[in-house]
C-alpha cells in the first residue's frame, strides 16, 4: 500500500468526567508519520534533517489564518528557491506545516486551539511557530508553546497584554516569544489618533470660513479583548488632541462608543449607524478585526452618514472588501503595515510578488508570516546556529540607530523589552490607506494617503515621501460640511 493511502491522522476526544466537572482530553492518533505532511515550497526531495520547522498556527478557511500560511509559504519558497541557509557546511531549507484553531470563529472553541499548538509541539515536532490573531485564543495556546521552549512569532495579535509577560520573573518563560506584526493596539491606536490629529486638522483648515467644524468622534468595535487598549486610548487623548501636539487645531469630544458581539448581524450595525448619525458624529472610529466592516460600510453609504470613517479595519484591508460590499468601502481610511509604495527597499518587490504568487494584495498576516520566516532564516544564518538563547540574543540585539536592525518589507525589525515592536518610523509605523476607485470599470485599491509626523508625507514633492494621493471626501459630506476637499 502507498505510503500517500497509509497516512491516516485521527483526533479522538476522550471525555474524562472528574468530580463535578468534565475535562476534553485531545489524543492524536498518527499513522504512517508525521513528515507526510511538511512541504518544502520551492524544492522537492529534502532530507528531513535539512528542514528548518516552521508550524503555521491559524484558523484556516478564514482571510487570517489562510493568509499567516500563504505569507510563511512564500518567504519559504523564496528561501528554498535561493539556495536555503548554509549552517556549519550544511544546507538547510525552510518546511512547513499548519494546523487549525479555529480562532476567527464568531463562537470560537479554544480548545481548538490548544488542541492546534500540541499538535504542533507534539506530534508535528514544528522547531519554529508563526501565527496567532484572536488575543482571548493565543493567551490559552501560548502556554504549552512556552513549555516547550519554541520560538513564536506572532503575526496577527496585537493586545498589550500578551507581550508584557517578558519583563521580570517573567522573561525565562517568555523569552521566545516575540510579536512580528502589528504594532500592540496602544500604539496602533497612537497612530490612529497622530492620523486623526492631522486630518481633521487638514480639514477644518478647508471649512474654517463658513464650513462644519469637525469636532465629534463615535468609537464603533466589537466587544473583544483587542479592542480595548485602543478605545482606551481614543478615550484618553482624543479631547486633549491639541495639548498632546500644537500643530493639532481641534479637539475630539467622543459622543460614544458602539461595541457589538462578534454575531452582529446587518440589521443590527445599521442600527449602530443610525444611532451614531444621530449622534453628529463628524469622525466614526472602528475598531474591527474579524466581523462587520461590511456591513458597517454598506450602511454607511445608505445613510449617507455625514462623517469620515478611520481607524482599525482588518475585514477592510482584504482584497475582495471591494467586491464585497460594491464599492461602498470607498473613501474608508485604515491601518495596514503596506500599500504598493516604497515603505523599505523591500516594499514593492515583496508586495508584487505577493499578488504574482496568489493573484491579491497581502492581508497584515501574511507580511507578518512572511516576515517572521524571513527574519527567522537571517538569524540562524547570522548566528549560524539553532540554539534558541544564540537566536534571541541576535534578535535582542537588533538597533535601528546603530544599524543593525533587520530590514523587512514592512519595517527595520527592532524590538524593546518586551519583544514589542519599537513603535514609530521606520521600526514600527503603521501607514494609512483610502479605498479608492482606481478605473471607470468600477475596481477599487486601497493607496496610501499622507500622515506627516508619522511617516515620509512629501505630497509627491519631499524626497522619500511613500504617499500615493491625497486624502478625499465623499461627496454627500463635502456637501455637508461645504468642504472643497
Amino acid at each position: 500500500m502507498k505510503r500517500t493511502t497509509q497516512r491516516i491522522i485521527a483526533i479522538v476526544a476522550i471525555a474524562a468526567i472528574a468530580i463535578g466537572t468534565g475535562v476534553g482530553v485531545f489524543v492524536y492518533l498518527q499513522l504512517g508519520g508525521a513528515e507526510s505532511r511538511w512541504i518544502t515550497p520551492g524544492v522537492s526531495g529534502i532530507p528531513s534533517d535539512q528542514w528548518i520547522k516552521v508550524g503555521a498556527i491559524g484558523d484556516r478557511g478564514t482571510m487570517q489564518g489562510d493568509e499567516n500560511y500563504n505569507g510563511a509559504y512564500m518567504a519559504a519558497k523564496e528561501i528554498n528557491e535561493a539556495g536555503g541557509v548554509e549552517v556549519d557546511n550544511k544546507t538547510y531549507y525552510v518546511a512547513l506545516i499548519s494546523e487549525d484553531t479555529d480562532e476567527a470563529a464568531a463562537d470560537p472553541a479554544y480548545e481548538k486551539g490548544l488542541s492546534a499548538a500540541n499538535k504542533l509541539i507534539s506530534v508535528d515536532k514544528a522547531e519554529y511557530i508563526v501565527g496567532g490573531f484572536r488575543t482571548e485564543a493565543v493567551n490559552v495556546y501560548i502556554e504549552p508553546i512556552m513549555d516547550a521552549k519554541k520560538m513564536f512569532f506572532i503575526t496577527g495579535a496585537s493586545t498589550d497584554s500578551l507581550c508584557e509577560n517578558l519583563v521580570g520573573s517573567g522573561y525565562l518563560r517568555y523569552k521566545y516569544l516575540f510579536r512580528v506584526m502589528p504594532i500592540n493596539s496602544t500604539s496602533l491606536g497612537g497612530q490612529v489618533i497622530n492620523f486623526l490629529g492631522f486630518i481633521t486638522t487638514y480639514i477644518n483648515g478647508s471649512t474654517a470660513w463658513d464650513g462644519e467644524t469637525i469636532d465629534k468622534a463615535a468609537i464603533i468595535r466589537e466587544d473583544i479583548d483587542f479592542s480595548v487598549p485602543m478605545k482606551n486610548a481614543l478615550d484618553d487623548y482624543l479631547p486633549i488632541l491639541s495639548y498632546i501636539d500644537p500643530s493639532f487645531t481641534q479637539d475630539l469630544e467622543i459622543v460614544g462608543d458602539w461595541a457589538y458581539p462578534l454575531s452582529a448581524g446587518p440589521d443590527e450595525i445599521a442600527g449602530y449607524m443610525e444611532e451614531i448619525k444621530q449622534a453628529d458624529a463628524d469622525v466614526i472610529i472602528p475598531i474591527i478585526s474579524a466581523r462587520g466592516s461590511d456591513f458597517m460600510m454598506e450602511s454607511y453609504v445608505d445613510k449617507n452618514v455625514p462623517a469620515i470613517v478611520v481607524g482599525i479595519d482588518v475585514p477592510s484591508q482584504y482584497y475582495r472588501m471591494w467586491d464585497e460590499t460594491n464599492g461602498d468601502c470607498k473613501y474608508e481610511t485604515l491601518s495596514v503595515p503596506l500599500t504598493n509604495t516604497s515603505k523599505t527597499s523591500k516594499s514593492k518587490a515583496y508586495y508584487n510578488g505577493y499578488i504574482d504568487e496568489f493573484e491579491h494584495v497581502p492581508l497584515y498576516t501574511a507580511t507578518g508570516a512572511y516576515e517572521s520566516v524571513k527574519i527567522l532564516v537571517n538569524v540562524i544564518n547570522e548566528t549560524q546556529s539553532f540554539n534558541n538563547t544564540k537566536l534571541i540574543d541576535k534578535l535582542e540585539s537588533y538597533d535601528y540607530s546603530a544599524g543593525t536592525a533587520y530590514e523587512g518589507a514592512s519595517a527595520h525589525y527592532e524590538w524593546n523589552q518586551h519583544h514589542d515592536l519599537v513603535e514609530g518610523w521606520p521600526t514600527g509605523a503603521s501607514l494609512f490607506a483610502q479605498w479608492r476607485d482606481i478605473d471607470d470599470d468600477g475596481n477599487g485599491e486601497k493607496v496610501c494617503v499622507p500622515c506627516p509626523g508619522l511617516y515620509p508625507s512629501g505630497y509627491g514633492v519631499i524626497p522619500g515621501d511613500i504617499t500615493e494621493a491625497t486624502y478625499a471626501l465623499p461627496s454627500w459630506v463635502s456637501t455637508a460640511w461645504k468642504s472643497p476637499l
